[in-house]
């Protein structure tokens, strides 16, 4: 078994007066489920100037990616763990590093018996190192953001059912595979939201409420997009978020 490390500084920006740095681990994974030349598996470490602040979103982020707990010392020998176990692929994307918020998403794909994929979105408030929440940036006691939300979701949903339908009038497609990926839709998606997830940029909020299939069926999951402008929901935004947004001091 090979392992690649390479600690590679790759942002660099000011924040409040802090220069936020992220490392970036390399390795390549194990030959024994799937061969790659190149480091397949890049991990962020998030360096904020404060001490206590850089362990407090590191362990946030080692604890839903890798699965580590507090006592959790060494990062690297944990990823060589997952390595051994079927990981082959992680990598991340920042959607947003300014002023006091960062907003970093990771993807991976482990395999075992199948490959699968995993998806965490991570929204930081650069001051303290906590999460910052969906009920941090909105105020909506009467739910009627959060309608709009499953209304735009349902009418996706909904043309991708018709759509389907079309494909099994015409006898284009499994008719199994279509009737159990819109049973599942009807039953599990069409009418409900979970806004916990979500991706920030300078503008704009997208909410990561996916319908999930299982492994079987997974071709045929929905797409679909959950983006709002923040000037379109702007009377729904709370103080302290514009604070943390706009105020730069």
């Amino acid at each position: 078994m090979k392992y690649l490390i390479l600690f590679i500084c790759l942002f660099h920006t000011v924040s409040n007066a802090q220069e936020i740095v992220i490392t970036e681990l390399k390795f390549l994974p194990d030959s024994n489920f799937f061969e790659n030349k190149d480091s397949s598996i890049i991990y962020p470490i998030i360096n904020t100037g404060k001490k206590e602040i850089s362990k407090r979103i590191n362990d946030q982020i080692a604890n839903e990616v890798i699965g580590t707990d507090e006592d959790c010392i060494d990062i690297e020998t944990e990823i060589r763990s997952r390595i051994a176990e079927g990981l082959i692929d992680l990598s991340y994307h920042v959607s947003l590093m300014k002023n006091r918020i960062l907003s970093i998403q990771i993807n991976m794909e482990g395999c075992g018996a199948y490959c699968s994929t995993s998806d965490f979105y991570f929204n930081f408030n650069l001051q303290t190192g906590e999460f910052i929440t969906f009920s941090d940036i909105v105020n909506d006691p009467d739910k009627k953001l959060q309608d709009k939300f499953i209304k735009d979701k349902r009418r996706n949903l909904e043309n991708h059912i018709k759509l389907m339908k079309q494909y099994l009038n015409n006898k284009e497609a499994d008719s199994a595979t279509f009737e159990l990926a819109i049973e599942i839709i009807d039953r599990d998606c069409i009418e409900s939201l979970d806004p916990s997830e979500f991706t920030l940029t300078e503008t704009t909020i997208e909410i990561e409420d996916h319908c999930s299939f299982p492994h079987i069926i997974r071709s045929q999951e929905p797409a679909y997009e959950l983006k709002y402008s923040f000037k379109s929901i702007r009377k729904f935004l709370t103080p302290e978020f514009r604070n943390l947004m706009y105020n730069k001091r």
